[in-house]
């Protein structure tokens, strides 16, 4: 049906008695069959009574017309409301995002100074792997190995340089310094009594900073080394130390293994057997390279 263009309520009706309609009302005066003859007067009444008639229809057509303009403009209004508030909260969502990404920094205590002794910083690979609860060598807290960490830090731009890696099955963008080992790395057990010493207290100092370990697992970490440095094989033998240090070094790196595998045993519990196993291998090969030396000599 054609949409009303005219309010029809501003409409008044004809003038049908007019000689402009004279055509009509001759027409009504000719179609009509009724016994008494349709007067001039008749006809009007007619014309009107089908003016009104039709008025009446056109005003309900215009007023249904009316609540749909009405309806099609409240839901158009609820549309544009609706998308004003959702592109608000996007909005206000990109801006929490950028201000919780924008770097900051923490406040400072203003009557508190450095501390008397600053603890040597290890590579950025060696942090990485503590955050990430993963196994790596004492050999990265030594003083060697902490120097070779600066040194290497000052003299390349690794840590500016990003590489794709995958966290918790999460892609994620990691500086390459924290993916990249040292290529001159030792293991545990080629230490020095005093190195390992020096690197475990390190490690642990290290650790306790990531927040990310579990205290039991820091506790019983710490008191493996405690309970080496006063175990009896080191204090006896002559091959003591090395006897210990080869213990630790492998037994740590076992524990890492059973942990991964819902495995994990208590460090704190020295399985003697191992020791003394561990005492035998030492000890002849200690015995190896003197009689090795001894034929050198003499050849």
């Amino acid at each position: 049906m054609p949409r009303l263009t005219v309010d029809p309520t501003t409409e008044i009706c004809p003038a049908y008695e007019a000689d402009d309609w004279a055509t009509e009302r001759q027409g009504l005066i000719a179609a009509h069959a009724g016994p008494v003859p349709l007067t001039d007067e008749a006809a009007v009444a007619q014309l009107r009574a089908i003016w009104q008639v039709l008025q009446t229809r056109k005003v309900t057509r215009w007023n249904q017309q009316l609540a749909e303009d009405q309806q099609a403009e409240d839901e158009r209004r609820e549309d544009e409301e609706r998308r004003r508030a959702e592109l608000e909260k996007e909005e206000e969502e990109r801006r929490k995002e950028l201000e919780r990404k924008k770097p900051k920094l923490n406040p400072f205590d203003r009557q508190r100074r450095v501390g008397d002794w600053i603890v040597p910083r290890p590579s950025a690979f060696a942090l990485n792997k503590l955050q990430h609860l993963e196994y790596v060598e004492l050999d990265y807290f030594t003083p060697k190995g902490c120097n070779q960490a600066h040194a290497e830090h000052e003299k390349t731009s690794n840590h500016d340089t990003f590489s794709i890696t995958r966290v918790d099955d999460i892609v994620a963008l990691q500086p390459i310094s924290s993916l990249k080992p040292s290529k001159n790395i030792r293991r545990d057990e080629e230490l020095t009594w005093d190195e390992m010493v020096m690197a475990k207290n390190t490690m642990l100092h290290f650790i306790s900073k990531t927040n990310a370990w579990p205290e039991e697992h820091v506790h019983s970490l710490a008191a493996f080394y405690v309970i080496l440095e006063t175990h009896p094989m080191r204090l006896r033998d002559s091959y003591g130390s090395q006897i210990v240090m080869n213990y630790a070094g492998r037994v740590r790196r076992e524990w890492f293994d059973a942990l991964k595998r819902d495995e994990g045993f208590n460090l704190e519990l020295i399985n003697e057997d191992l020791m003394r196993s561990i005492a035998d291998e030492v000890k002849d090969a200690a015995r190896k390279d003197e009689i090795k030396d001894v034929s050198t000599f003499c050849l």
